[in-house]
């Protein structure tokens, strides 16, 4: 069963689909990959490679082409020697066409259907920039997946940070629906109008009196006389994972100060203080990224060394096991504090715990990997990937099925209750 790890941004701008080409393309180095362009009416991954396309996204809405054969390889002209045989992506289509650009429904279902029938290890959805249904619709309900920053365009964190919320609110949302279990445990009150009433008001940020969601649990804290109730709410908020990379990296001063410290302090203010936020790593702003992109080849290729006479995926995963261990920094449960650089400007003492992890998080990293070249900043990406996905529980990083039920959602949120 494929895990579909979505990578989205808040604005246009900031690299999204050039790193979820070279990302894609590295995974496929350790199983079949499929890279699926979801930012309908751009065609941005059409744009982005020079390839021949025989089906896209509009052969399987309007002709009834399965997904799976509109899959296109990188061909010849990108991958001359066949190194990568296990990657292959699916463009959306040429133009826009309204009916698909802004589907309704049916056609998301559809898609949502052919999406998780596809036969891969990873499929890789690069999804529109900023917010709505058609970015919510494909997201996980109890993590982000990637989310793509860059010091350059500062200004995405803000609509980044509306995406964790309404990725939260929807798993918050499935929580509190009619048929929840929870209930079992209440009595007396319409616990399911109380529920979401309050956040239909957090959702509404022209009302103030109950800012985050910290001010909810509060409020039940002090209204619902179930302890263990308001115990589980807490932890089904604290166990939400944010996963985000940097890309064109320019060191941490400036990262710390355009990305990581107003995303921290965004997420306090309008969502909750102390989410769990997990820097995969970075990509180095590298004007040969730039240059190669213009000419719709992915800066990872390597197209001068002879394919393997063994085409099958080379799995080092396991080998080097040992090895991701010593990179799952900032991927633990726990992680050392240390104080914030004095020349960064000063956290807030709800937001200073996750600022200091995520700065130490940033040296660590940097310590091992700013000599490291672009091709090994995705490398490490790749590597801190694949130990998410073999060491820790499916819900934890990406999913294994979109559009889930609510019944289905129910499940995995209470599993362990």
């Amino acid at each position: 069963m494929a895990r579909i790890i979505p990578v989205s941004s808040g604005k246009g701008g900031v690299g999204k689909t050039t790193f979820a080409i070279n990302y894609a393309i590295s995974l496929s180095k350790y199983g079949r990959t499929v890279l699926v362009d979801l930012d309908m009416g751009t065609s941005s991954l059409r744009n982005s490679l020079d390839c021949e396309i025989q089906h896209d996204l509009y052969h399987f809405f309007k002709k009834n082409v399965p997904l799976d054969r509109c899959v296109t390889p990188l061909g010849p002209r990108l991958d001359p020697h066949n190194k990568l045989p296990l990657f292959g992506f699916i463009a959306s289509p040429m133009g826009m066409i309204d009916e698909i650009t802004n589907f309704h429904e049916k056609y998301r279902d559809l898609l949502i259907e052919g999406l998780n029938s596809l036969k891969a290890s990873y499929v890789v959805l690069d999804l529109k920039a900023g917010l709505d249904n058609r970015v919510l619709d494909f997201l996980p309900h109890t993590n982000t997946g990637i989310l793509v920053f860059t010091p350059h365009l500062p200004s995405a964190v803000y609509t980044a940070a509306e995406i964790v919320k309404a990725t939260l609110f929807k798993k918050l949302r499935v929580i509190f629906s009619r048929n929840s279990p929870i209930y079992k445990r209440l009595s007396g009150l319409d616990y399911y109008k109380l529920f979401n009433d309050l956040l239909d008001r957090i959702e509404d940020t022209y009302d103030q009196t109950f800012p985050n969601l910290d001010a909810l649990v509060a409020e039940l804290d002090g209204g619902v006389n179930q302890p263990k109730v308001v115990s589980f709410i807490r932890s089904a908020i604290k166990d939400f994972k944010i996963y985000y990379v940097l890309n064109r990296f320019n060191g941490i001063r400036e990262s710390a100060e355009s990305v990581v410290t107003p995303f921290a302090k965004r997420l306090s203010e309008t969502v909750t203080e102390g989410l769990r936020m997990m820097n995969l790593g970075w990509v180095m702003d590298d004007d040969e990224i730039n240059r190669l992109t213009a000419q719709r080849i992915p800066a990872i290729l390597d197209r001068v060394q002879p394919a393997r006479t063994d085409s099958r995926p080379r799995d080092h995963v396991e080998d080097r096991l040992r090895e991701l261990r010593q990179l799952y920094v900032g991927l633990g449960k726990t992680h050392a504090q240390t104080a914030a650089p004095k020349k960064i400007e000063k956290a807030t003492a709800a937001t200073a715990g996750t600022l200091d992890e995520q700065l130490q998080v940033l040296r660590t990293m940097y310590d091992s990997e700013s000599k490291k070249g672009y091709r090994e900043n995705f490398h490490y990406i790749t590597l801190r990937t694949l130990y998410l996905i073999r060491e820790r529980a499916v819900e934890e990083f990406g999913d294994i099925r979109l559009g889930r039920t609510h019944a289905e959602m129910l499940q995995g949120i209470m599993r362990g209750e």
